[in-house]
């Protein structure tokens, strides 16, 4: 019988229960200890304690062990010991320690599981492994220890070796990945290998990365992937070619890299460990002892071994994986191999062959698993294989060129010159902007600013979306407007005293290169080109001076805000530093105790002196002049300068920030860091890497539009410039404000305080961004949710009685805070109604009186008539309290839990909707069924009472939003829970609630004809707000509920009754508001007349477009769009992009959208469903079900449709051509199938590609370039 796998097993939780019943066999411990030995010891148990968060092994001795006296120390100290001076198996170790715990009674009952499998982890963490086998090199360099993934618990490390000679250009690396069946061994284990390749010319690094039991084989995967995103990252400043990055790998981490080769930037596989949004990919593989993890002979085996079903499997799987696009692949095994079975590597490379991608085999006759521990066989034959494959050119594609090279390619029939078409959205500026508000904005997604000059001036004011003022524990905004977020610094560069303007304000041209990331200004003589840099977090400003006589450049660093400022018990400390000609200014914000010493905050006021500090976070700007001499001076307490020696030239200016909530961090030292990191790649280098960035960020998807009358190109401009700015600050651990974003030029002023809205932050985060295939610019808002979980539980606890999270529709970036219980408790009866306003105790009401009105939770407060007499604030409770805008409006949690099903639906990451998605799609549900003014009532139907319905009604019953919500948000949690296999109790229980939650509230209309139409009413008894009664278009707008495949007639017929198509609606020009959801409801209704109509005029906002004679004016400054595409709808310094996300939403999905026939359901894809036949289309877009959909409309008639399969799966495309159309569908390059019908069906494969066209045509009639020469 053949061995598939033996897997290094540490020593099962079996074997250490049989290995605890026998004797104590010795392991007391009396001898004596040497100094040498203690030393050893304390230096060992001191690695314990450090490691503590990843192992816990001091939290499970306290849980297990029922004493700690001198007798079980001195068997500890033997166990450690022990451990740290082994290089091979350790299982003897932990065996005997057990066996001790067990036998002289230390060990708790019901803790011999989880005491060892502590042991196991310890031990394997800290065991002395020594490298497989000796390898001396001289002519490599080598950097230890560099951190390249970081999770709360762990910080991983890689060795980087590379070639010391002189490298006229960027060398290749590989990514050495230990094996050890992902329990044992560490990177020193796989040293030998990377100096080796050092040797032979190439970089190597070796990784550690998390191992079983400790975590599952996917986090092996997840920081595998996070060590090559690491060298892409930092390629540029090692002399690293970020388009040739190879992984190799033995047994175990054979896999891993077989793995690397096979799933180049599948979302389920990235994980968290850092360089977010930096490709995975590699350009070779090359295994030992490959595992292939085939589901149909290994998923029996795995399922009881690692507790891994099919379809996790599958998802770590090489062979399951491998696609025509897979990375070439190199197998080397010994044809004696009793560990990893050899027909193992034979049937990856079958599968290689018939995916139609290079591989190559070796076998290594009469040798067995560790045929590789030299460097005659294995290593010599890898790096051939490297050398051959990096020097022949094959690259996957890291970067992009001005159109894709054939592995970048998002379509076989277009060819896209990406340079041209992205750059067809570019701001042109040839005067000075008339505010600072319309400047061009730069960012790297976590730090930005806009750019904008004054004649004598470049300015920037340095923005971060990690930068809050207070968080939710606050008492010293009571104030709306008052509290603030992001701003870090002002930097101004200024190019002369006196004399001459350097930018004239009729003749400086500014250029904002969409495509490279890049902003050029050119003045009278001078110019600059700015950036920021994808990593590190840093600017870069390339001047250049050719005036007759150059004058000092200087570069003032200034304070937002007085250099101390207070508020109740806010402080903001501002400070400026220098550090060897870098100048710094550091920002921190802390509330706390107002008894703190003065002396010790004056005159450097310092956070550390507030005490019972409540919160804090700090900022840093710093800022160097590279290329050029300069002077430091400081100009006063809140500025400081770097003036540049005067000359003709060029010189660069260097701007780095950092963030931190923790005030032990030396913020100087993490912003000096990274302006360090920024100066060692130099600025060429770091030029070239955030254009790569853009060029790779641009070429997964694309929409191309022509029209006659101009209004499509106008449209795509606006949606490729939406993604620009999202990009631009939405990478981060935090979204932006959806009000002023990371762009305010004039410090802290913006209206609408720093908390979070929903329904605002939904129009940036929706199907655009999914649809375009940029999944990782949906990260920052899933990050917050899933951090603030607990909070958002605890609120539903506290403040409602009920189960589940209660996601505010206002709330600040850390979510509601705890509250006292006897505070909650009554908040809970004055609520819910159980207790009467008028009756609220004084302790309540003087809890509430320094909390933000804008928060959901006190929003009862009135805001709107806040006001300060004689030196005193005074504010109210409504008349309606406490039902006000959004304190009773629990939709906004649907529709984040929607979202979250969106994200998982886009990419069929089940590991993502397990860790991410999930808990806030059942957390939402589960509020709903267990809040207690849902009830389920005499006819039968859950009914729900005091709500809102939006900001509009105020505590009314069986609203339409709350009813909408409650019915998507349910059925999404069945379907959530069956992909995932879990919580198979619950689906009963939530099947019953969602089939009898109350009917959608209608209206009733009879014609004078006699006919009898109803639709959705937002008609409801309410309180404190007038109620309509006007069409409500929810079920075609949100959740799925109404779409092109729901079957239920009445739905349809509600549906169609409920939306007045633009062809019945008043004459005259439309007026679409920035926050109006008409172009998606338009494109669910296929409307495609409103969509030629609806979308440009939501982009143009009520407002002028470019180039009209009164754009000038005042008006036209605050009701239309800015230069700069931006807006003011929310006021001064509220520069936003809402429009653009709604209308650009409308825009995607009249151009393609997979859609069911009710919430979470399985999807169809529908391509210009909503299409006005006059506008030409060509788009690349990612469709629910992870299908890549190219597709090309010309004159009014569909061409093709491509899908590519990222997932695998099968694929539902109604068919474009009609019902009973015929058609032939291309497979891979063959013809497939011949089909008619609607909708088109057909199983796919990970990988495969297919080209659907009107029968008897072939592809190859509509391959053409796109904006080609």
């Amino acid at each position: 019988m053949k061995v598939r796998y033996l897997i290094i097993t540490v020593i099962s939780l079996s074997v250490l229960a049989q290995c605890a019943e026998e004797g104590r066999d010795g392991f007391g411990m009396n001898e004596r200890i040497s100094a040498q030995q203690n030393e050893a010891y304390n230096e060992f148990y001191s690695k314990v304690e450090a490691e503590e968060p990843y192992i816990g092994f001091f939290a499970a001795e306290s849980k297990c062990i029922s004493r700690i006296d001198e007798a079980y120390e001195g068997a500890r100290r033997k166990f450690f010991l022990g451990v740290r001076v082994s290089d091979e198996e350790v299982a003897d170790y932990i065996e005997e320690f057990i066996k001790f715990c067990k036998n002289e009674g230390y060990l708790k009952e019901g803790c011999q599981e989880e005491w060892g499998k502590t042991l196991t982890i310890l031990s394997y963490v800290l065991y002395a492994n020594k490298p497989i086998f000796e390898f001396a090199a001289d002519n490599i360099i080598e950097h230890r220890n560099l951190v390249f993934a970081e999770y709360p618990n762990k910080k991983l490390e890689l060795d980087l070796f590379l070639p010391a000679e002189p490298m006229s250009e960027p060398v290749p690396c590989v990514v050495c990945i230990h094996g050890g069946g992902w329990r044992v061994n560490r990177r020193v284990w796989f040293e030998p290998f990377a100096k080796y390749l050092a040797s032979r010319g190439m970089a190597a690094v070796t990784i550690d990365y998390r191992m079983l039991p400790a975590v599952e084989i996917i986090d092996c995967v997840y920081d595998s992937k996070a060590a090559v995103r690491w060298v892409r990252a930092n390629a540029g400043k090692y002399g690293i070619d970020a388009d040739r990055i190879g992984a190799l790998g033995a047994s175990a981490g054979a896999h891993i890299v077989a793995l690397l080769g096979t799933t180049a930037d599948v979302p389920a596989l990235e994980g968290t460990g850092g360089n977010a949004g930096v490709s995975s990919a590699v350009q070779a593989v090359a295994g030992f002892a490959t595992p292939a993890f085939k589901i149909e002979e290994d998923s029996a085996r795995f399922a009881k071994r690692f507790g891994i079903n099919a379809d996790d499997l599958k998802l770590i799987s090489p062979y399951e994986n491998i696609s025509s696009n897979s990375a070439p692949l190199y197998l080397v095994h010994g044809t004696q191999d009793g560990t990893v079975d050899p027909q193992d590597s034979q049937d990856l490379y079958d599968r290689y062959k018939q995916a139609g991608a290079h591989a190559e085999m070796k076998w290594v006759p009469d040798k067995g698993h560790d045929f590789y521990e030299g460097t005659d066989l294995g290593i010599a034959l890898a790096a051939d294989f490297f050398t051959k494959q990096f020097e022949s050119g094959q690259k996957k594609g890291y970067h992009n060129t001005e159109c894709t090279t054939e592995g970048e390619k998002v379509s076989t029939i277009l060819e896209v010159n990406f340079k041209k078409l992205i750059s067809r959205a570019d701001l042109h500026y040839d005067k000075q902007v008339r505010t600072s508000m319309e400047g061009i904005p730069i960012g790297n997604g976590v730090m930005g600013s806009l750019v904008w000059t004054t004649p004598k001036q470049l300015k920037l004011q340095i923005n971060r979306v990690d930068v809050y003022c207070a968080n939710s524990s606050t008492n010293s905004f009571a104030r709306v407007d008052s509290d603030y977020s992001h701003g870090c610094g002002f930097i101004d560069i200024e190019f002369a005293d006196y004399g001459p303007d350097a930018f004239p304000p009729d003749n400086t041209q500014q250029h904002l290169s969409v495509y490279d990331g890049t902003v050029t200004v050119k003045g009278d003589d001078v110019s600059a080109e700015v950036f920021a840099c994808q990593e590190p977090d840093a600017m870069a400003v390339r001047i250049t001076d050719n005036r007759e006589t150059p004058d000092s450049i200087k570069v003032t660093l200034r304070a937002l805000r007085p250099v101390t400022y207070r508020l109740r018990n806010h402080y903001a400390f501002s400070r400026v530093s220098s550090y060897e000609n870098n100048i710094t200014l550091r920002q921190q914000f802390v509330e706390g105790d107002d008894s703190a010493d003065r002396t010790a905050m004056f005159p450097q006021p310092e956070a550390s002196a507030i005490e019972n500090r409540t919160y804090y976070c700090g900022s840093c700007v710093a800022v160097s002049v590279q290329d050029r001499d300069a002077q430091v001076k400081q100009l006063n307490d809140g500025a400081i300068q770097l003036a540049a020696k005067p000359g003709k030239g060029t010189f660069t200016i260097l701007i780095s920030s950092a963030a931190t909530f923790d005030i032990e961090q030396d913020i100087n030292s993490l912003a000096l860091a990274q302006l360090n990191k920024a100066a060692g790649s130099g600025y060429t280098e770091l030029l070239q890497s955030t254009k790569n960035w853009w060029h790779d960020f641009w070429s997964n998807s694309f929409v191309y539009l022509q029209s006659d009358d101009g209004q499509a190109e106008y449209v795509e401009k606006h949606y490729t410039y939406f993604l620009y700015v999202m990009a631009s600050c939405s990478r981060g651990d935090y979204p932006p404000r959806y009000s002023g974003m990371i762009w305010n030029t004039e410090g802290d002023v913006r209206r609408w305080g720093s908390m979070k809205w929903m329904y605002n932050l939904f129009c940036y985060y929706n199907n655009v961004l999914l649809a375009a295939n940029k999944i990782n610019l949906t990260e920052p808002p899933v990050r917050m949710f899933h951090r603030n979980y607990d909070a958002t539980a605890l609120a539903a606890k506290q403040q409602w009685g009920s189960k589940g999270i209660y996601l505010q529709e206002t709330t600040w970036f850390n979510g509601p805070p705890r509250l006292p219980e006897d505070i909650a408790a009554e908040m809970r009866d004055l609520y819910l109604v159980r207790k009467r306003w008028s009756e609220a105790s004084e302790k309540f009401l003087k809890y509430a009186a320094p909390k933000n009105a804008f928060d959901s939770r006190w929003c009862w407060k009135n805001f709107d008539d806040e006001r300060w007499i004689d030196g005193h604030y005074f504010w109210e409770a409504r008349d309606s309290a406490p039902y006000s805008y959004v304190l009773h409006l629990f939709a906004s949690g649907a529709r984040i839990a929607y979202f979250h099903w969106l994200r998982y639906d886009y990419t069929r990451d089940k590991q993502w909707l397990r860790q991410y998605g999930y808990p806030i799609i059942k957390g939402v549900a589960e509020f709903y069924r267990n809040y207690p003014n849902v009830k389920k009532e005499a006819d039968g139907r859950y009914h729900i009472h005091g709500v809102n319905n939006w900001e509009s009604t105020w505590g009314a019953s069986d609203t339409i939003e709350e009813l909408a919500a409650m019915r998507a948000v349910t059925a999404t949690a069945i379907r959530a829970s069956q992909v995932l296999g879990v919580d198979e109790d619950m689906r009963g229980v939530w099947q019953e609630f969602l089939d009898n939650i109350a009917p959608l509230p209608t209206f009733t209309e009879t014609s004078d004809d006699g006919e009898v139409r109803y639709w959705v009413n937002t008609k409801h008894a309410s309180v404190g707000r007038r109620s309509t009664n006007r069409r409500a278009t929810t079920p075609c707008t949100y959740y799925d509920l109404f779409t092109l495949e729901t079957t239920d007639a009445e739905m349809i017929e509600l549906a169609n009754n409920s939306y007045i198509p633009l062809s019945n609606r008043q004459p005259g020009r439309p007026r679409v508001s920035e926050l109006s959801k008409e172009t998606i409801t338009a494109a669910t209704m296929a409307d495609a007349e409103a969509i030629k109509t609806l979308v440009p005029e939501q982009i143009r906002y009520e407002g002028l477009e470019e180039g009209h004679p009164d754009m000038d004016s005042a008006w036209a400054r605050w009701r239309g769009p800015l230069r700069n595409r931006l807006s003011l709808m929310e006021g001064y310094q509220g520069m936003g992009g809402q429009r653009l996300g709604n209308a650009m939403e409308g825009l995607v999905l009249a151009l393609c959208r997979a859609t069911p026939p009710g919430p979470a359901g399985e999807t169809v894809i529908h391509v210009f469903g909503a299409w006005p036949r006059q506008w030409d289309a060509q788009f690349s877009l990612l469709a629910r079900g992870n299908f890549l959909v190219t597709s090309s409309m010309r004159k009014g008639e569909v061409e093709f449709v491509e899908i590519r399969s990222q997932s695998g799966g099968k694929c539902r495309l109604r068919n474009p051509w009609g019902v009973q159309a015929d058609v032939t569908i291309y497979r891979n390059g063959s013809k497939f199938e011949d089909m008619s019908g609607s909708p088109l069906s057909f199983e796919t494969i990970r990988g495969d590609n297919f080209v659907i066209v009107p029968e008897d045509c072939s592809p190859r009639r509509y391959k053409r370039a796109i904006l080609g020469d």
